[in-house]
């Protein structure tokens, strides 16, 4: 009987080591669960801070392209009002300048001036000179004078007819108009021809206001 109990504790206590050390064994077995549930979430919340990381990087890298945009637009737009500005200076300081020169072409003194100093032989001079024919538009002639009739080959009585600038445009667009033309830059150099110019075109004037 003795022995019998002996070997019935005996076997209790195995039953309570092996349970003991299964117990034991699942513990472990639900820490190393628990951990590697841990590093996982550890590693998604990382895998979001990088994810979250990146779209912040993003959009600021947006908001400079939107900034650099902007800022290049402003300087086209800069750029662009510096070269109206330039147009308009351009065209406030030619016109006056180009208005000056074809004035000074209603004179036949002038135009042999620029025959005897070679200006006709020049095609960057030719050039602008055909580029001067737009005064002969309605909008431009209104702005042209004719200021030969202070001529000396009018007598006094003739003379009082006529303000020292007369607007009549005339003789000053037909000169504008033969200068285009090889054959009367070559003959401008003649003093007879602009003896004749002179005459024709102080009687052109005169007529026109009498």
């Amino acid at each position: 009987m003795a022995k019998e109990q002996g070997q019935s504790k005996g076997t209790n206590v195995k039953d309570i080591e092996w349970f003991a050390g299964h117990r034991r064994f699942d513990i472990e077995c639900e820490v190393h669960i628990f951990i590697l549930i841990l590093i996982l979430i550890l590693v998604l919340v990382l895998i979001l801070i990088l994810i979250l990381i990146l779209v912040l990087v993003l959009i600021l890298i947006l908001i400079l392209i939107l900034i650099l945009v902007l800022i290049l637009i402003l300087i086209l737009v800069l750029v662009l009002i510096l070269i109206l500005i330039l147009i308009l200076i351009l065209v406030l300081t030619l016109f006056p300048n180009s208005y000056h020169f074809v004035q000074a072409l209603s004179n036949p003194h002038y135009i042999f001036h620029l025959a005897t100093n070679k200006y006709f032989d020049d095609p960057a001079f030719v050039a602008y000179l055909n580029y001067l024919t737009y005064f002969r538009q309605p909008e431009y002639i209104k702005f042209l004078l004719y200021a030969r009739a202070s001529s000396s080959i009018y007598p006094s009585e003739k003379r009082t007819k006529l303000t020292s600038e007369s607007r009549y445009p005339g003789p000053t667009l037909r000169i504008l108009e033969l200068l285009q033309q090889e054959q009367f830059r070559k003959d401008a150099i003649v003093p007879g021809v602009i003896e004749r110019m002179l005459v024709e075109g102080s009687e052109a004037a005169l007529t026109a206001h009498i």
